[in-house]
Protein backbone atom coordinates (compact mmCIF):
# COMPACT_ATOMS: atom_id res chain seq x y z
CA UNK A 1 0.00 0.00 0.00
CA UNK A 2 1.32 3.85 -0.67
CA UNK A 3 2.08 5.30 2.56
CA UNK A 4 0.72 8.58 0.81
CA UNK A 5 -2.01 7.96 -1.36
CA UNK A 6 -3.02 4.38 0.42
CA UNK A 7 -4.07 3.13 -3.44
CA UNK A 8 -3.14 -0.62 -3.26
CA UNK A 9 -0.63 -2.59 -5.36
CA UNK A 10 -0.43 -6.12 -6.33
CA UNK A 11 2.68 -7.82 -6.85
CA UNK A 12 2.62 -11.16 -8.67
CA UNK A 13 5.03 -13.77 -6.40
CA UNK A 14 7.59 -14.47 -9.51
CA UNK A 15 8.05 -10.70 -9.38
CA UNK A 16 9.80 -10.52 -5.72
CA UNK A 17 10.98 -13.61 -6.41
CA UNK A 18 12.65 -15.92 -3.65
CA UNK A 19 12.58 -12.94 -1.25
CA UNK A 20 8.75 -13.44 -1.08
CA UNK A 21 9.39 -15.48 1.95
CA UNK A 22 10.72 -12.70 3.85
CA UNK A 23 7.74 -10.67 3.59
CA UNK A 24 5.60 -9.62 6.70
CA UNK A 25 2.39 -8.22 7.31
CA UNK A 26 3.09 -4.40 7.95
CA UNK A 27 6.81 -4.24 6.57
CA UNK A 28 7.76 -1.23 4.44
CA UNK A 29 9.39 -1.84 0.87
CA UNK A 30 10.16 0.26 -1.75
CA UNK A 31 8.77 -0.23 -5.08
CA UNK A 32 10.43 1.33 -7.81
CA UNK A 33 8.31 2.10 -10.84
CA UNK A 34 7.99 3.58 -14.01
CA UNK A 35 4.65 5.18 -14.69
CA UNK A 36 2.57 2.56 -13.43
CA UNK A 37 5.16 -0.52 -14.45
CA UNK A 38 6.76 -2.02 -11.29
CA UNK A 39 10.31 -2.45 -12.38
CA UNK A 40 11.85 -3.64 -8.51
CA UNK A 41 11.18 -3.46 -5.04
CA UNK A 42 13.41 -3.20 -2.39
CA UNK A 43 13.28 -5.10 1.35
CA UNK A 44 14.44 -4.36 4.76
CA UNK A 45 18.47 -5.26 4.85
CA UNK A 46 17.17 -7.37 7.77
CA UNK A 47 14.59 -9.12 9.37
CA UNK A 48 13.74 -10.98 12.75
CA UNK A 49 12.31 -14.63 11.87
CA UNK A 50 11.19 -17.06 14.97
CA UNK A 51 13.24 -20.40 14.53
CA UNK A 52 11.10 -22.92 14.77
CA UNK A 53 13.43 -26.30 14.23
CA UNK A 54 17.10 -26.31 15.11
CA UNK A 55 19.28 -29.69 16.63
CA UNK A 56 20.26 -29.57 19.50
CA UNK A 57 24.27 -28.23 20.42
CA UNK A 58 26.58 -30.75 20.42
CA UNK A 59 29.37 -31.36 22.95
CA UNK A 60 32.32 -30.17 22.53
CA UNK A 61 30.94 -27.80 19.57
CA UNK A 62 32.21 -24.78 21.28
CA UNK A 63 34.16 -23.43 18.76
CA UNK A 64 33.34 -20.21 17.05
CA UNK A 65 32.73 -21.03 13.92
CA UNK A 66 30.79 -24.15 14.32
CA UNK A 67 27.00 -24.01 12.65
CA UNK A 68 24.12 -26.12 12.68
CA UNK A 69 21.05 -25.81 10.58
CA UNK A 70 17.87 -24.01 11.06
CA UNK A 71 14.70 -24.03 9.61
CA UNK A 72 12.31 -20.89 10.03
CA UNK A 73 9.13 -19.38 10.10
CA UNK A 74 9.15 -18.79 6.95
CA UNK A 75 9.92 -22.03 5.44
CA UNK A 76 13.72 -21.17 4.89
CA UNK A 77 16.80 -22.63 6.63
CA UNK A 78 19.94 -21.24 7.65
CA UNK A 79 23.09 -22.11 9.18
CA UNK A 80 22.96 -20.67 12.81
CA UNK A 81 25.57 -20.94 16.00
CA UNK A 82 25.62 -24.22 18.27
CA UNK A 83 24.31 -21.95 20.74
CA UNK A 84 20.51 -21.03 18.84
CA UNK A 85 17.77 -23.28 19.78
CA UNK A 86 14.22 -23.51 18.63
CA UNK A 87 11.77 -20.89 19.74
CA UNK A 88 14.27 -18.42 19.63
CA UNK A 89 14.14 -15.15 17.42
CA UNK A 90 16.66 -13.93 15.61
CA UNK A 91 18.20 -11.12 12.43
CA UNK A 92 18.60 -12.67 9.05
CA UNK A 93 20.16 -10.76 6.50
CA UNK A 94 17.35 -10.21 3.50
CA UNK A 95 20.47 -9.80 0.70
CA UNK A 96 22.75 -13.12 1.64
CA UNK A 97 19.63 -15.00 3.55
CA UNK A 98 22.23 -15.46 6.65
CA UNK A 99 22.19 -15.16 10.41
CA UNK A 100 23.13 -12.01 11.82
CA UNK A 101 22.63 -11.85 15.43
CA UNK A 102 20.22 -13.28 18.34
CA UNK A 103 17.06 -10.40 18.21
CA UNK A 104 16.71 -8.19 21.27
Amino acid sequence: MDQESYDQIELARDFVGDRSAFLQDGMKVTLEMHEDTPLGIRLPPNVVLEVIEADPALKGQTAANSFKPAKLANGLKVMVPQFVAAGERIVVDTTEVTYLRRAD
